[in-house]
């Protein structure tokens, strides 16, 4: 399922302030909120690039939150009000 455009679009500024703020604790909360801790434990490189400070990190940020959002897009209002409330 392809992500649509409108959620897209409102992902980027959320993006920056994860990347900005998350620390692993966040991902997992997140994960559970979403019921998608499977595609945050999965993958391979998210938690590993924030730890380090990899410059993938960016990246792997944004492959998980659109698979969180590909999954089911009511997603993106979870992840908006959890980043909202927490940052």
């Amino acid at each position: 399922m392809q992500v649509p455009l409108e959620s897209r679009r409102a992902l980027l500024p959320l993006k920056t302030r994860i990347i900005e703020n998350f620390i692993k604790g966040n991902w997992l909360e997140l994960g559970i909120l979403t019921d998608c801790s499977d595609l945050i434990d999965g993958h391979i490189r998210l938690l590993r690039s924030l730890d380090f400070g990899d410059d993938d990190y960016e990246g792997n940020t944004l492959e998980v939150l659109s698979g969180i959002i590909r999954r089911d897009d009511r997603n993106l209002s979870i992840i908006q009000n959890y980043v909202d409330g927490k940052f």
